[in-house]
């Protein structure tokens, strides 16, 4: 398995303890924190590099779909809505990514 890139490490970051939302995702990383000091490394992503990073990690199934807006299930598989839509766990598969990717992220 290659190695993350920062933003896909963050996202998947933000949905390590539990699940996420695109907003909440886009909260965590970029939104100064209290010190005024933005994410890690200097470089905020744009908000359609996270939507796009999101869709890579659910087509690669290191982050999946839990529920839509509503808390209900996404049956729409070819809707791609779900990117804006729709709340994200980590899979299994993505833990272990992410777990492999730390080391690399940290050094870029």
């Amino acid at each position: 398995m290659s190695a993350l890139d920062r933003t896909r490490w963050e996202v998947l970051n933000a949905t390590a303890d539990d699940c996420e939302n695109l907003e909440q995702i886009y909260l965590m990383i970029c939104r100064p924190d209290r010190n005024g000091a933005g994410p890690k490394g200097g470089d905020t992503p744009f908000l359609f590099e996270l939507a796009a990073s999101i869709r890579q990690l659910v087509d690669d199934g290191l982050l999946e779909i839990v529920t839509d807006e509503n808390g209900k299930p996404w049956q729409k598989s070819n809707d791609l809505s779900y990117v804006w839509r729709c709340w994200f766990r980590m899979t299994p598969q993505g833990r272990l990514a992410w777990e492999q990717s730390h080391h690399v992220v940290e050094q870029g």
